[in-house]
């Protein structure tokens, strides 16, 4: 899914780890509805989602990997912010809303959905993740991508990354994001560096977003192990993209 073959395999095993992870914050969600009497709304949480001095994130997904750590660290915020899986703020989060607007936008509909931008030139990922538990809260991620894995930084960075509708879908999700926030501060990106995707589409992405926007980039990501590779491409890949 836009990964090596071994990346594939980390991204399994990752899967399997977080699985009871995933399962624990089912249950505290649950929990998080069953203290709260209603949602909190109106002039209360624009107040919260308004204040003052607070920066702003986008979270850019890539490759199969990174869009699995993208479910993880999404279900940790809504937990800490007090958001449910349906997107409903039911303010008995970690920062009782204090913060939602750093990484959540608000909907016309007074649903809370995260500022985030998932992106794999295999597009079943992405399917997966609009069937996942947590479908209601991102709705319908745009699928993006010819459909076809890359497998090395190569094809990530100079031909399959180089897809025009791919580079089209992502540029207008970003020139959105960015013209809808007046505090966006920087992007985070999470990715696998042992992936096709997740090192050279990765690279790429995150030279055009420096370049147009000016704004700073954190990299969140998995680099392969020398105990735990089994893959000669995994140390290529990631060279390759830390190098660049």
């Amino acid at each position: 899914m836009g990964c090596s073959s071994s990346d594939s395999s980390q991204s399994q095993n990752q899967n399997k780890q977080n699985q009871g992870s995933n399962n624990n914050q089912t249950q505290q969600h649950k929990n998080l509805k069953g203290k709260s009497v209603k949602p909190t709304s109106g002039k209360i949480k624009q107040e919260i989602t308004r204040k003052s001095g607070v920066k702003e994130l986008v979270t850019i997904h890539i490759g199969n990997c990174g869009i699995s750590l993208g479910e993880s660290f999404w279900g940790h915020q809504c937990i800490e912010n007090g958001i449910g899986l349906d997107g409903v703020f039911y303010g008995d989060g970690l920062h009782k809303g204090e913060y939602l607007s750093t990484y959540f936008d608000e909907m016309k509909d007074g649903r809370f959905q995260p500022r985030s931008v998932f992106v794999d030139t295999d597009c079943s990922s992405i399917d997966e993740l609009n069937s996942f538990y947590m479908k209601d809260l991102f709705r319908n991620v745009k699928r993006n991508g010819p459909k076809e894995p890359c497998a090395t930084f190569a094809r990530g960075y100079y031909t399959i990354g180089k897809d025009k509708a791919l580079e089209e879908n992502i540029e207008e999700q970003l020139r959105i994001c960015l013209e809808k926030h007046d505090n966006l501060d920087g992007a985070l990106f999470f990715s696998s560096l042992s992936g096709g995707a997740g090192s050279g589409l990765l690279t790429s992405m995150t030279n055009k977003w420096q370049d147009k926007t000016k704004k700073s980039a954190l990299g969140i990501h998995i680099i392969p192990s020398e105990r735990m590779g089994n893959d000669p491409l995994d140390s290529y890949n990631s060279i390759l993209s830390l190098s660049m």
